[in-house]
């Protein structure tokens, strides 16, 4: 805060301090500049740092720095209010005739650097070291010292990110309505899908919607991540504050817990209203997909983001992925028609997996109807291009051929038998395992000290 009590009374000036000590109280760091301070305002504050000329001249706890500067041989005066005597000690004189000369301000100033260097002189008599004393000015400057245990690195930017999201409530109310309506709207389209012939080809593709949506949702979230945190990561690790693993590792887990509610808010949604599988085993199937599925896009969009230099370009590449990992996931082409150029591109479609899982999921095991049409009256055959056959087997009475009598022949049709639901997911992971990998390239070598 930058003299947050400047153009106040002193009355209001001292209620607004003692908001800040409260939330100081709480946890909450807080550092901010003060102008002319009442001295109860001042005592407020735990520590002090003070600067003269861009020099330091003192960084400690409050209740220390008389003692400080009365044993470098600056007593202060009786009923002398503390501030002014600090100021007036530091103060460079320019002809007022307060303060000190150049010469004595850049002697302060060493006294108090030799101290943070450890050094203790007869010249410095206020040092009184003990490294068990965390209340004292630490004995190594910063780029000198080694950076936390790493666990501890990821616990606290991990509790730092968890409530950098929850802090904002805007915009998680904006994720979830977004993945509220979505789903509603999706449900009211693919209301109630039958079982019958004409009904199989909706069912498909209310599946490969619901992975449209999680391929979609939290890459594009996920893209404005690194863009407007990059300064701000740059900063404090060239601080050596933590490492880069440390930090991509917290951010890679703190929207773990956000995702897995709203993947389950609009999982259960879709699933009910589409009236797809719900019985445990193929809902929670579906839902671990799902969640796989939206760990990799999220993933995606981490590292798009930690790549662009900007939000709109990684916007723009991640628009243009997306697209291509859609048109390769079986839906529009099935793998057996796709040409022989692009065989390839199909297993770095991440959407191929998950759809192929998803429909085994939904169609296997299910039957589709035949529903009776008018018969003309002594047919008892069908004949089609010159050929007469007998599908007395596929139906009784006149009733419409069943093409796709069960899910089983459908996916043979789409080709979508080569894995298993559990290799398909899998493979997922595997998939997300390296995304998040290369999240961690990203942010180790693009983009290093730029803001």
């Amino acid at each position: 805060l930058d003299e947050p009590t400047s153009g106040l009374d002193a009355a209001t000036a001292s209620d607004v301090v003692n908001v800040l000590r409260e939330l100081a109280n709480k946890g909450r760091t807080i550092v901010c500049t003060i102008h002319q301070p009442r001295h109860d305002v001042f005592l407020q504050f735990d520590k002090v740092l003070m600067l003269c000329g861009g020099q330091e001249m003192y960084f400690g706890p409050l209740p220390k720095v008389q003692n400080y500067f009365t044993a470098l041989g600056y007593p202060c005066p009786p009923h002398t209010y503390l501030a002014d005597y600090l100021l007036d000690t530091i103060k460079e004189d320019r002809g007022s005739g307060s303060g000190v000369n150049a010469e004595e301000v850049t002697r302060l100033a060493k006294l108090y650097k030799d101290s943070r260097g450890d050094t203790v002189t007869e010249e410095n008599p206020a040092i009184d070291y003990n490294p068990d004393n965390t209340d004292n000015v630490p004995s190594q400057s910063l780029q000198a010292q080694e950076m936390a245990p790493w666990l501890f690195q990821f616990w606290i930017l991990l509790i730092r990110a968890l409530r950098n999201i929850w802090r904002d409530p805007l915009v998680l109310a904006s994720e979830t309505s977004q993945y509220v309506i979505m789903a509603v709207f999706a449900g009211l389209v693919f209301l109630r899908i039958g079982t019958t012939q004409e009904d199989v080809e909706t069912r498909s593709g209310a599946v490969f919607w619901i992975l449209m949506d999680y391929a979609f949702l939290p890459s594009f979230a996920a893209a404005t991540y690194y863009p407007k945190e990059r300064h701000v990561f740059n900063r404090e690790r060239n601080m050596r504050m933590y490492s880069t693993s440390a930090y991509w590792m917290a951010t890679s887990f703190s929207h773990l817990p956000k995702n897995v509610i709203l993947v389950l808010i609009h999982h259960t949604i879709m699933v009910f209203m589409f009236g797809l599988k719900h019985d445990p085993v193929p809902f929670f199937t579906l839902y671990l997909l799902s969640l796989v599925l939206t760990e990799f896009a999220h993933a995606m969009g981490l590292t798009v983001s930690a790549l662009a230099p900007t939000f709109d370009s990684a916007n723009t590449w991640l628009t243009l992925f997306a697209l291509i990992m859609m048109m390769f996931a079986g839906f529009f082409v099935s793998n057996s028609n796709t040409h022989v150029f692009f065989v390839w591109a199909q297993y770095t479609s991440f959407l191929k997996f998950g759809y192929e899982a998803a429909m085994i999921n939904e169609f296997e095991g299910r039957t589709f109807s035949c529903p009776s049409i008018p018969c003309p009256v002594g047919r008892g055959t069908l004949t089609a291009d010159g050929v007469t056959a007998n599908i007395s087997q596929f139906y009784t009475g006149c009733i419409q051929p069943c093409y796709i009598p069960t899910g089983e022949v459908y996916l043979e049709q789409r080709d979508l038998t080569d894995r298993t639901i559990a290799q398909n997911i899998w493979i997922l992971v595997g998939m997300t395992v390296i995304m998040r990998t290369m999240t961690f390239l990203a942010l180790r070598f693009v983009h290093v000290g730029k803001s």
